[in-house]
């Protein structure tokens, strides 16, 4: 059972990156992580509109299963001088 917020679709945008001020960046020939607060206007991206409690409670139970399985694998490795790669 997961946890359930409520989104107003009304408050909702296209969740579109604020441009940066580097041609490289918007040519996608150079990348670096921003900080989320500069990356976009509504802190989120990608546009909302088409979610649903249901669509999330799938996402939720897929990301849950795979980040498990990762957890394990890490959690067995050994740590060696090349850890964790």
């Amino acid at each position: 059972m997961t946890r359930r917020t409520v989104f107003r679709k009304d408050n909702a945008d296209q969740g579109q990156a604020r441009k940066s001020k580097f041609k490289a960046v918007e040519d996608k020939t150079v990348w670096f992580s921003r900080p989320w607060h500069l990356l976009t206007e509504s802190s989120g991206m990608g546009d909302p509109t088409g979610a649903t409690a249901e669509k999330g409670d799938i996402f939720i139970e897929a990301i849950v299963e795979k980040l498990a399985e990762f957890l394990k694998e890490l959690s067995d490795a050994e740590m060696d001088d090349n850890f964790p790669d």
